[in-house]
């Protein structure tokens, strides 16, 4: 599945790009978590892309 996304965004595969976007995601929602943030969907879903996007991008 994230061989299929990462291919989709134009993005090179490797192991090192999925760690860091589990990492990202896992920070973000244990950040949403901590704080008691009640996020609209859309905005959390946004949030997720862009750091994926961007974690991809600087590897």
């Amino acid at each position: 599945m994230a061989k299929a996304a990462c291919k989709r965004f134009g993005i090179t595969f490797s192991i090192f790009t999925c760690k860091a976007a589990i990492h990202n995601a896992y920070m973000l929602e244990r950040f949403i978590g901590v704080f008691g943030i009640n996020p609209d969907p859309q905005v959390t879903d946004k949030l997720f892309k862009e750091l994926i996007l961007f974690t991809a991008k600087t590897t």
